[in-house]
């Protein structure tokens, strides 16, 4: 055993890779992780935003310890996939989104995800569905501290990530009010958890707003809510029917003409009108 006077009441050393990792993370402009719903730092056990917590594990090749017997070397948890987003980390080919949702219709789909960290292994790494990120994160690596493996979900707002609570097997995670036959609403749920071949599968519905709101359409093309819309084509006005795919369309024309172009939201713009388009010609056939 050793006391070299290195954060003794904390049982760690500054020296540690959890310390190292939150403040290499700080350097590249991430923020200290938080729980949804509050505004106090250091409160997501697996993010290594938030090192300090519980769910740390022992190095694995440096293991001194302390003259209470803790391991002064600590590491993980890993960073989470909303902070990996905010700086370039979270390869996106390895990430699964659900199609464009029009305004009346309603996704159901099954994901499978291998861990977030497993870069080795085939398939979905995490899944993004509207603002919320979807991680499975196993006991190995950096996160061998967590304890049992878990289905993690996250959202950004102004440069922090929020957990909201974990899942395992069976967890349901809901935003929306599943009472409401026509309101948003995005449901995920970890309907298996194999930690033999490091898969855990989820049930992912997303439904859009369908509530009508009484008014005519504002502006050039209206609003989405708002029960349809117009625009000028030669000189000629034509309506855009209410709820109509179209809307998606014309939004996102709208943005693909102000953007700067080769930029990434235009870019997205025009996948998300080449998903409704090939959304309907499947209709048509």
């Amino acid at each position: 055993m050793v006391d070299d006077g290195r954060e003794p009441t904390q049982g760690y050393s500054g020296l540690s890779p959890s310390i190292a990792g939150q403040e290499m993370g700080h350097v590249y402009g991430l923020q200290h992780s938080r729980q949804f719903g509050s505004d106090t730092d250091y409160t997501d056990n697996w993010d290594v935003m938030s090192t300090g917590g519980p769910l740390m594990g022992d190095h694995p090749v440096f293991t001194d310890l302390d003259v209470r017997g803790n391991h002064i070397f600590r590491l993980g948890p890993g960073l989470n996939a909303a902070n990996m987003s905010q700086v370039g980390w979270l390869d996106t080919s390895r990430v699964w989104e659900p199609t464009a949702v029009g305004f009346e219709d309603t996704l159901t789909d099954v994901v499978a995800l291998r861990p977030l960290h497993a870069r080795d292994l085939t398939g979905h790494l995490a899944a993004k569905v509207g603002e919320f990120f979807v991680e499975f994160r196993v006991p190995e690596r950096w996160d061998t501290g967590i304890g049992q493996p878990v289905v993690l979900i996250h959202e950004l707002s102004l440069g922090h990530s929020y957990l909201h609570p974990a899942l395992q097997h069976g967890g349901v995670f809901v935003s929306g009010d599943p009472t409401d036959p026509l309101g948003a609403l995005t449901r995920i749920e970890v309907t298996d958890i194999d930690t033999a071949t490091k898969t855990a599968t989820l049930l992912v519905r997303v439904a859009s707003e369908r509530h009508r709101v009484e008014g005519p359409a504002e502006g050039l093309i209206g609003r989405g809510s708002d029960g349809g819309g117009l625009i000028i084509i030669g000189g000629q006005i034509h309506p855009v029917p209410p709820w109509s795919p179209l809307m998606t369309v014309l939004h996102n024309l709208v943005t693909v003409t102000a953007a700067p172009s080769g930029s990434a939201v235009q870019l997205e713009a025009l996948q998300a009108i080449q998903a409704v388009a090939h959304t309907h010609i499947a209709r048509l056939q």
